[in-house]
C-alpha cells in the first residue's frame, strides 16, 4: 500500500507521455520509442521495462509493443474504450491526497485551502472536456444496464438528471429505440451535448438546460440520476429526490447509480476511498449505504427500492417507484 503511489505515477506518466499512442502502428525499438517520446537515456529503459513488468507493454528482444489491454484502453484512437480521460481526472485527484490529514482535521476540501498547497484548478469541473470524457465509459455501461433493469414496455420517456453530454441517454435510446429522452443539465453543457448529438441523428434525445435544485425537472416516466447524489449532503439529497418525485408521472420510476458502501462498512474499498475523494475536493457529499439511500427515497415519496450491480463494475444500480 505504501508504494502504491509509484505504480500510480508509472501509469499516469505513460498516459501523459502518450506512450501507447506512439505504439499504435506497431512495435518500435527502445531507441526509437525513446527518441519519439523525448526521453533521456538514463531511466528510459527502466521506465519501458517497468511498463512491461506491469502488463502494459510487451517486449520481444529490443522491440516494444502495446499489450492487448493497453491497446484497447490506453490508445486514444480507440474512442469507444479509451480510458485516458478518466486517468487524466485521476491524475488531478492524485495531487489532493497528500492533504488528506488536513481535510480530516478540518472537514474542508484541500481544494478550498490554497494556502496549504491546494487550489481551485485541482477541483474537477463537470463541464470540462476532461471531466466529460472521464465519465463517458461509465455512462455507456450504465445506459446498457439501465436498458435491462426495467420493464420498459411500461414507459415511454425518461429524463437523465445531470446527464452532461447525453452519453447515457444516447446509449439507452440505442438499446430501447422507441424511448424519448431528455438530457437535463446546466446551460454550460449544451455545447457538449450538441456536439455529441451531431454524430447520432437517429437518437430521440433533447437537451433541457437548468439547475435541478432550482428549476423544474422535465416531466417523464423515468428519471435517471447517475453519480449525482454523492455530490451532496443528506438534506440536499432528500430535496433533490423530492424534485424528481414531482417530475415523474404516476407509476414512474427513479433509477440511481453510485458507489454504495456496504452496510457493515468493512468491505467495498472503492466506495470508501471515493468518499475520501469527495472530502478532498468538494464542500459536501460522499458515498452512502443502500440503507441510507432507502431512507432518503422513502422521505421523498418513493417505495420498494431494489439494488443490483451496475454491469461488471463496482457501482450499484438502485430502482424505486412512485405510487400511482
Amino acid at each position: 500500500m505504501a508504494r502504491g503511489y509509484a505504480v500510480s505515477q508509472l501509469l499516469l506518466t505513460a498516459v501523459r507521455l502518450e506512450v501507447f499512442g506512439e505504439l499504435r502502428g506497431g512495435a518500435l525499438s527502445g531507441r526509437e520509442l525513446r527518441r519519439r517520446l523525448g526521453l533521456h537515456p538514463r531511466g528510459a529503459a527502466a521506465f519501458l521495462d517497468a511498463l512491461v513488468a506491469h502488463g502494459l507493454l510487451e517486449r520481444t528482444g529490443e522491440m516494444y509493443s502495446n499489450s492487448p489491454a493497453a491497446a484497447l484502453h490506453l490508445d486514444p484512437a480507440e474512442a469507444g474504450t479509451y480510458l485516458g480521460a478518466r486517468l487524466s481526472l485521476e491524475s488531478k485527484l492524485y495531487w489532493l491526497w497528500p492533504s488528506l490529514g488536513d481535510s480530516l482535521r478540518t472537514g474542508r476540501p484541500c481544494a478550498a485551502m490554497p494556502e496549504e498547497g491546494g487550489g481551485e484548478a485541482a477541483e474537477p469541473t463537470e463541464w470540462s472536456a476532461d471531466y466529460i470524457g472521464a465519465m463517458e465509459p461509465l455512462a455507456r455501461t450504465a445506459g446498457r444496464s439501465i436498458a435491462r433493469a426495467l420493464d420498459w414496455t411500461r414507459y415511454d420517456s425518461f429524463t437523465d438528471v445531470g446527464g452532461a453530454n447525453g452519453t447515457l441517454a444516447f446509449e439507452l435510446v440505442r438499446e430501447r429505440p422507441r424511448l424519448r429522452g431528455t438530457c437535463f443539465d446546466l446551460p454550460q453543457l449544451r455545447g457538449a451535448f450538441e456536439e455529441a448529438a451531431a454524430g447520432r441523428p437517429w437518437a430521440s434525445v433533447d437537451f433541457a438546460a437548468g439547475d435541478f435544485f432550482t428549476d423544474p425537472i422535465p416531466e417523464a416516466d423515468v428519471a435517471v440520476l447517475g453519480r449525482i447524489l454523492h455530490n451532496w449532503a443528506a438534506p440536499d439529497r432528500v430535496k433533490l429526490l423530492g424534485h424528481v418525485h414531482s417530475a415523474l408521472r404516476p407509476g414512474g420510476a427513479v433509477v440511481l447509480f453510485d458507489l454504495l458502501i456496504d452496510e457493515h462498512r468493512r468491505t467495498g474499498d472503492r466506495a470508501l476511498m471515493s468518499a475520501l475523494d469527495q472530502l478532498l475536493f468538494a464542500e459536501g457529499g460522499g458515498e452512502y449505504t443502500f440503507g441510507e439511500l432507502s431512507g432518503w427515497l422513502g422521505a421523498a415519496g418513493f417505495r420498494d427500492p431494489v439494488a443490483q450491480p451496475l454491469g461488471d463494475g463496482p457501482e450499484s444500480l438502485v430502482v424505486a417507484f412512485r405510487s400511482g
